[in-house]
């Protein structure tokens, strides 16, 4: 081959490969474009943030928390960083957030929930399952047993335990439950409605003492008050003193 046909198949080859690094350099800026223009259109960015579930907590609160998102892709929304955002407020004890399309974050907010009372300086503290204070009032709403846990002189956790008691017992137990409190984590008690008083001791086995104080229930017709069920296994029965 001489040096002139060398020279034009050379020209020939860098001209194919100069079409090919642009034809792929187009498909890069059109796919670039595309994703763009997808990411950024009014369908796929958030135009709106829907908040449902919120009673004590300020819906303006939670829109406030979440109104830099205005204008963002939805695709690369950070929703577990959203939610921890949102579960920073005191009376949120959990929030789901999600994107639907178009154009709309979808914030459900799980509020904290009282379920019992504690005593405090002027009234009472109606705490959540976590012992977290939700509200205050002049006295237990009904059918909200009163906690009666000296925060004081008790051992540390022994409100947790108490709540965690309380958290176990199936709904009709617990309509049953006028008072419960604790001297300790291991000792924690339950005043019924009808007069009777059961030691039920830690949270350990509820599901266990729940059986057992049915059973010794049914057995002593009403003749016995004081229910021991502590350590399941070994049970124990007193009359009225």
């Amino acid at each position: 081959m001489s040096s002139a046909s060398a020279r034009r198949f050379a020209a020939r080859v860098r001209r194919r490969r100069l079409r090919r690094i642009g034809l792929i350099l187009l498909v890069v800026a059109l796919i670039g474009g595309i994703a763009g223009a997808a990411l950024y259109s009014p369908w796929t960015t958030v135009r709106q943030i829907r908040i449902s579930g919120t009673s004590r907590v300020p819906t303006a609160q939670v829109q406030e928390l979440l109104a830099d998102q205005y204008g963002c892709p939805l695709l690369l929304v950070d929703t577990g960083r959203l939610e921890a955002r949102v579960s920073g407020l005191r009376l949120v004890s959990g929030v789901s957030v999600r994107r639907t399309w178009p154009g709309t974050l979808t914030v459900t907010v799980r509020e904290r929930v009282p379920v019992a009372a504690v005593p405090a300086s002027a009234g009472v503290r109606l705490v959540d399952r976590d012992g977290v204070e939700v509200a205050t009032a002049a006295r237990p709403p009904a059918g909200m047993p009163l906690v009666q846990v000296d925060l004081t002189k008790t051992e540390r956790g022994s409100l947790a335990a108490t709540l965690d008691v309380l958290a176990a017992l199936p709904a009709p137990l617990a309509k049953e439950v006028t008072a419960i409190g604790a001297d300790s984590p291991d000792g924690v008690w339950l005043a019924l409605a009808d007069g009777s008083r059961v030691l039920w001791g830690s949270a350990a086995g509820s599901a266990d003492k729940v059986v057992v104080l049915a059973r010794l229930r049914a057995a002593a017709d009403g003749r016995a008050r004081r229910f021991d069920v502590s350590a399941p296994q070994a049970p124990a029965v007193s009359a009225l003193p």
